[in-house]
């Protein structure tokens, strides 16, 4: 059946990311509607172009504008071609690692503008974002990122981090999960709302930030008992997760240098880049030269995500100067609200009697932010909310758990009363770094990324078209 109505997916790829970072992703969901729908409408894909490389250290609201722009112009292609007559009909979008925060920030600027009262929102997906921010952990190595992440990321940075003053004193991650904002409420114009987060492995955007949680009961889960299963035809998704009844032992550790040790050492990954990972003995020139090849590289690194910030501010200086996209306009918009709140509660103070209801209830404490109420009352409770089991002290070490603050709770209480809001966990193990293998990033490169495959056929045939 032949239809001019056309669904538009637009996928936005992540940090220092370009449109060949999700092509694996849009190859899958391609062939699964390579013939459209039964009812004859068209899938067209915008894979985000305009925000890539260097260009993702500009900030979320920078680079939502950009994808707006592309948005809007991948439409009025479609639709100025007389000769098929195309209409746009139906919108989603799907946001992978910073893209995921791209997307929220783009829903909220097409909401604030009625986009959807002429096209319909079906899909949002994020896959591994940080969507309450980088995390905090109490050491040493936590607090030099927290300190540099901001300088060495430019406006990016900041937003990742929370360092940001975007309004009224309130980082810009902190104003896109409040109710009453119109990131918010753009979210919940969707239809179908999933998160997919990598149970463990991650650690470019852990499990707690990528899944909106307030614990994480995967960081020790080879010794905690727990129990893990996997959906049978969208492995590494998991289908369930379980703790044990009562504490299980602790595994004894091998004694140094014995064969024990030696095994559990070489099954381990390696921290090295895959290219570099060799069997002994062709291993021990690699490590013996990581001293020398250590301080250079540093140095590079250092010296390009200078340069980087350098061109992201003057990029930024000049849409800043140039008057373009809607970020002023919705700062005023946010801070037009506040003065709003601000008088009803004046008046409400002022008002004879008592107030025997209080509208503006205090935030949820950090025992409540373990079992949030979620908008979805029909999701899968076995998976989430997370919890940790009351013996998770004897395994986990304080260091295990992120140090979120008051904002970032916040964030978690607000976000999870998203209606129609789905949850997917994914089991990635023995790599060191998950996060590109959740969307198969660079198969090419990196055969092991296929492993991330069982997702997007996830995705993909859960996608409503």
């Amino acid at each position: 059946m032949q239809s001019n109505e056309v669904h538009l997916l637009t996928v936005v790829h992540g940090m220092w990311g370009n449109p060949s970072h999700v092509a694996r992703l849009s190859e899958v969901i391609t062939e699964t509607y390579a013939k459209g729908s039964e009812s004859g409408i068209e899938l067209n894909i915008l894979i985000a172009e305009t925000n890539k490389d260097n260009h993702t250290y500009d900030g979320v609201d920078w680079g939502a504008e950009r994808v707006v722009d592309e948005i809007r112009e991948r439409i009025k292609q479609l639709e100025s071609d007389s000769s098929t007559s195309k209409k746009v009909t139906k919108f989603s979008m799907m946001g992978y690692s910073l893209g995921g925060l791209v997307s929220r920030y783009a829903v909220g600027i097409l909401h604030s503008q009625k986009f959807f009262e002429r096209v319909t929102p079906v899909n949002f997906t994020t896959m591994a974002t940080p969507h309450i921010g980088l995390l905090r952990y109490p050491t040493w190595i936590g607090s030099i990122k927290n300190t540099l992440g901001p300088i060495f990321l430019s406006r990016t940075g900041k937003h990742f981090f929370a360092a940001d003053n975007w309004s009224n004193g309130k980082s810009l991650l902190e104003v896109m999960s409040e109710k009453d904002g119109i990131f918010y409420q753009g979210l919940t114009k969707f239809k179908n709302i999933n998160i997919y987060a990598n149970a463990i492995n991650d650690i470019t955007v852990p499990f707690v930030t990528a899944a909106i949680e307030s614990c994480d009961p995967f960081i020790n889960y080879h010794i905690n008992g727990m129990e893990i299963e996997l959906d049978e035809t969208y492995s590494p998704v998991i289908k369930s997760h379980n703790f044990p009844s009562s504490a299980p032992s602790l595994p004894q550790r091998p004694r140094i240098f014995t064969k024990a040790w030696i095994k559990k050492k070489s099954e381990a990954p390696s921290v090295l880049p895959p290219f570099l990972v060799k069997k002994f003995p062709l291993n021990v020139p690699i490590y013996l030269s990581i001293p020398f090849l250590y301080p250079p590289l540093v140095a590079a690194v250092v010296i390009a995500f200078s340069i980087n910030v350098v061109r992201s501010r003057r990029r930024i200086k000049l849409l800043e100067s140039s008057g373009k996209g809607s970020r002023n306009t919705m700062v005023e918009l946010f801070r037009t609200v506040e003065r709003d709140m601000e008088d009803v509660v004046v008046e409400m103070m002022d008002a004879e009697g008592p107030v025997t209801d209080d509208p503006y209830p205090p935030p949820p404490s950090p025992t409540s932010l373990l079992k949030p109420q979620l908008g979805n009352e029909n999701q899968d409770q076995k998976l989430y909310p997370v919890s940790l089991p009351p013996w998770s002290d004897q395994f986990d070490k304080p260091e295990d758990q992120p140090s979120l603050s008051d904002a970032q709770k916040r964030m978690i209480s607000n976000l999870n009363t998203i209606p129609h809001l789905k949850k997917h966990f994914v089991f990635i193990d023995n790599v060191w770094n998950s996060h590109a293998t959740i969307v198969c990033r660079d198969i090419k490169t990196f055969s092991f990324h296929r492993r991330g495959e069982g997702v997007l056929r996830h995705y993909a045939d859960h996608f409503e078209l």
